[in-house]
């Protein structure tokens, strides 16, 4: 096109303006064409990497699947690090499919702060619904991983909406910008019919530059401001647009859509009309705005508009951003459920007092490797007592349970045929490390932790929660003597207390005196060994039996892996 017209400036040949016209139109066709092959390219890779991290989430293939930000809560959470819930391999890491700050950290915080009973009924409502759209939920993912919204630009387009930039309203200041508007109309009017000079148009561009002296500090944080961070809420756009494209039944989705619609006008109306506005403007301080400013005042109108959204949505923008992050929130757990079809939706109910599971499993465990079991845990009073030999499963039986119960609390289905317990604050001591920064011994490390699970059986919870306690190997780093008589009184009082739980332990001498061994419902998990042609086997079916553990295998592992159980010749052991 341009050469076209060059050859037109230099020849004069007519034929050279329709051919530039021509160039010109099939190369915006192209540009037009190569944006939009772009978005569907775009949309198309980015669909595709959603449905490969459900299929890898579905056959728990941690190393693709990504994997969620790093969570600082772990080392200090009642059970966080214990059933891990963050970090590499995670429940975290297998739900978040996240792609905003805000609906991570929602996600996040309903994994560690329990629901209650009355938002986990709402809570599994909505899930059931949304895991039945399959289409609309990756929508969701996908829009907001394209919007790539900016944590930090969100911020501070919340403080421009809340106006703590913002001068309020400059009525006086519009109306006057008005006012030199028609005068400029009505002076080039006149100078253009020969009435007066056109010199004349110097008194409307001064006035409008002394206007914008006069009104500079007060308008321009808030112009700046729009401008810099407004891209933000435009990135939410197109995610707004998905939540607000369909009606919802449950009745937590309609609560969570009732502020995307003010008077008729969707959120994603809304930003759009603001994405407008902010094409208008021009930023300060640049020699083009003096121009412009002293032709129309135009900073005064600009600011004028920014301020009529502002009065009309900003104070929703909060809450359009809230109900991104419950959807996300929700989307993630809906994934879990529409990937999991056998999962149950647990029943919590005030009125129970006693966990009740069938085919209970660890839902971070592949579906091929699973191996489910019946378990109860309670009522108050007793304790579930869970004996076997090494690597059989008791660690993994505890965290079963105990990760569902969190599920559970979140509102999500669990890993399980069904489920039934009350509201429980979940405690563990299961997977607990020394600090040599802190000069904290293994030992006295389990022993602040059982120490703030003895005294949350103090605390009543606004909603009376029941503690559930879940005790690996209790206070393995002393003598056996003193281990058992610790580890007696420190279960006793919790059973005293009202809390509900589950002890694991090779110690089988651990239940001897009335004390505990009335209140123990024992089961155990065993191994099979099997010896050929000189080599021995050991295989473990991780099916949980009633009782106590009948045997050990330590000496057993030992010779497996071939440490030598005879002394050698010469040895003075």
């Amino acid at each position: 096109m341009i050469f076209a017209l060059l050859y037109w400036a230099i020849t004069r040949q007519l034929w050279a303006v329709p051919a530039a016209v021509v160039a010109g139109i099939v190369l915006a066709l192209l540009v037009r064409a190569y944006r939009q092959l772009t978005d569907q390219w775009m949309r198309a890779s980015t669909l595709a990497a959603i449905n490969r991290n459900g299929a890898a989430r579905i056959r728990r293939d941690w190393p693709e699947i990504p994997e969620a930000a790093g969570s600082e809560f772990a080392s200090t959470h009642p059970y966080a690090n214990d059933l891990d819930i963050a970090g590499h391999a995670s429940l975290l890491q297998l739900l978040d499919t996240t792609a905003t700050r805000m609906g991570g950290a929602r996600l996040e915080a309903w994994l560690v702060d329990p629901a209650p009973v009355e938002e986990i009924d709402e809570r599994q409502d909505a899930i059931r619904e949304l895991s039945s759209d399959l289409e609309w939920l990756q929508e969701l993912q996908q829009e907001t991983l394209l919007g790539e919204g900016d944590d930090a630009e969100t911020d501070k387009f919340l403080a421009w909406a809340r106006g703590e930039q913002s001068a309020g309203p400059l009525p006086a200041a519009t109306w006057l910008a008005r006012l030199t508007n028609l005068l400029t109309i009505a002076i080039l009017a006149l100078s253009i019919g020969g009435v007066i000079d056109s010199y004349a148009l110097t008194i409307p561009f001064a006035i409008n530059l002394v206007l914008m002296f006069v009104y500079a500090g007060r308008m321009n944080p808030s112009i700046d401001a729009a401008l810099t961070h407004g891209k933000a809420i435009r990135s939410y756009s197109e995610t707004l647009r998905v939540l607000t494209s369909k009606p919802h039944q449950a009745a937590l989705l309609q609560h969570i859509d009732a502020p995307l619609n003010i008077e008729g006008v969707s959120a994603a109306e809304a930003t759009d009309r603001l994405a407008k506005i902010l094409s208008w403007g021009v930023p300060t301080g640049s020699l083009g705005s003096y121009i412009v400013q002293a032709v129309t005042s135009w900073n005064i109108h600009f600011y004028d508009q920014l301020e009529k959204w502002r009065n009309t949505y900003g104070d929703d923008v909060p809450q359009w951003l809230d109900a991104i992050a419950s959807y996300e929130a929700l989307g993630a757990l809906a994934n879990l459920a529409h990937d999991n079809p056998e999962w149950a939706y647990p029943q919590v109910d005030d009125d129970l007092d006693t966990v009740l599971a069938t085919e209970l499993g660890h839902p971070l465990i592949a579906e091929t490797r699973r191996v489910c079991n019946d378990v109860q845990v309670g009522p108050p009073g007793t304790f579930l007592f869970v004996t076997g030999s090494n690597m059989s499963g008791k660690s993994t039986l505890l965290r079963s349970i105990g990760i569902n119960v969190v599920l559970a609390n979140a509102g999500a289905p669990v890993c399980a045929g069904s489920m039934s317990l009350p509201p429980l604050s979940v405690w563990t001591s299961v997977r607990i490390v020394d600090s040599l920064e802190s000069g904290v011994s293994y030992y006295m490390a389990e022993l602040l932790r059982l120490k703030q699970i003895v005294e949350a059986t103090h605390t009543v919870t606004p909603d009376r929660r029941r503690v559930l306690f879940l005790l690996d190997e209790i206070l393995s780093g002393t003598n056996t003597g003193e281990r058992q008589i610790a580890a007696r009184r420190i279960i006793v009082l919790l059973v005293d207390r009202g809390a509900i739980g589950a002890v694991s332990t090779h110690d089988l001498d651990l239940l001897k005196g009335q004390a505990l061994g009335a209140r123990a419902n024992s089961v155990h998990f065993t191994e099979t060994v099997t010896e050929q042609d000189g080599a021995m086997d050991m295989t473990f079916d991780y099916t949980l039996r009633p009782g106590l553990a009948t045997s050990t295998n330590a000496l057993k592992l030992m010779e497996l892996v071939g440490i030598p159980l005879q002394d050698h010749p010469g040895s003075t052991l």
